[in-house]
């Protein structure tokens, strides 16, 4: 392999550079993980030799962004002293005894980028889940809405690039043991927990369908639905997501926003006629059996999985910021 021009050599170093200061610096819309006071690296100008000590913070940048997405540290060449920097066009898995970073570094920088929403368990941490319940029975629709917020969009915006989600459940416990409350409990246990976050259910900005935090805009949309079997297949349970304090979040602006649980009981037992608008009361209860309303306790519970994480070589802790969050009451009749 030959030695590598020092001026080819340095716009590869700062092309990597700039790749991972883009992921774990401040970035913009959903890149950028806010830790641009950890960055080891710096840039190199035209003109300079790229010492040893700044390709070993190179790679100390590509450590700690990998690892935080895997929670293993990848292979990477370590510049030895007196070694020439040499070039190569392939990916070579080297731990020292090659001097090729260059293409090595550029193929991990390249990766990050492209996972970079990914978060490894040993580099996460979650939060005691927060509750709403109602012991109120009901027949057609009740609904909970979760608010979250942070001091201003790059707080969001780092909590999410980095991996951050918003976990929201759902429960039916307790009653009486019609096949409405069993069909009930087995919807929202079979739903489980859902996730939201900035790719998450999917990815990308666009469209603006309320799918991640990047594509809400100021109306609930939609981003889980689950129904229940026949025959109560009327029955669903949605989870809805918006931004509150801008039109759309598309370029992540937005610093505050909401989830809507919606729980919709469609089913009326077969000759029965609609319930009347309010909740039923003691002349109107007898033109519902106990078969068509649900009963017991309903219950919405929030969790939130956030970055955190020792950095290297500094033992630094990866930090963002936790937004506040408020469980309304489960509502309806």
């Amino acid at each position: 392999m030959p030695a590598v021009n020092s001026k080819i050599l340095q716009a590869d170093y700062n092309d990597i550079r700039n790749k991972m200061v883009t992921v774990l610096g401040n970035g913009s819309g959903n890149f950028g993980w806010g830790q641009q006071a950890r960055i080891n690296s710096s840039a190199v100008a035209e003109g300079t030799r790229i010492t040893i000590n700044e390709w070993a913070n190179l790679r100390y940048d590509v450590i700690n962004a990998y690892k935080h997405i895997n929670g293993s540290n990848p292979t990477t060449a370590q510049v030895a002293e007196g070694n020439t920097i040499r070039y190569t066009a392939a990916f070579t898995p080297d731990t020292g005894t090659l001097d090729v970073p260059q293409n090595q570094y550029d193929v991990w920088a390249n990766n990050i980028t492209t996972n970079r929403f990914g978060i490894a368990a040993g580099e996460s941490a979650t939060t005691t889940a927060v509750s709403a319940s109602r012991t109120t029975a009901w027949i057609s629709q009740c609904t909970c809405t979760i608010q979250f917020n942070w001091a201003d969009s790059n707080q969001a915006r780092y909590w999410f690039n980095s991996g951050g989600k918003i976990r929201i459940s759902a429960a039916r416990s307790g009653g009486s043991g019609t096949t409405q409350n069993t069909s009930w409990t087995s919807l929202l246990s079979t739903a489980g927990t859902q996730n939201f976050g900035g790719a998450v259910p999917n990815a990308g900005t666009t469209p603006n369908d309320g799918t991640n935090w990047y594509r809400t805009n100021s109306t609930f949309q939609t981003f889980y639905t689950a129904t229940a079997s026949s025959p109560y297949g009327s029955n669903n349970y949605q989870i809805q997501a918006r931004c509150v304090d801008v039109a759309s979040n598309s370029s992540g602006t937005a610093a505050s926003g909401e989830i809507r649980v919606v729980f919709t009981d469609g089913y009326v037992d077969p000759g029965i006629a609609p319930l009347p608008s309010g909740s039923p009361n003691t002349a109107t209860a007898s033109m519902f059996p106990p078969g068509d309303s649900v009963d017991g306790t309903l219950t919405v519970s929030v969790s939130l999985l956030f970055a955190t994480g020792i950095m290297v070589p500094s033992s630094a802790v990866f930090t963002v910021t936790n937004p506040t969050v408020t469980v309304g009451a489960v509502t309806g009749s």
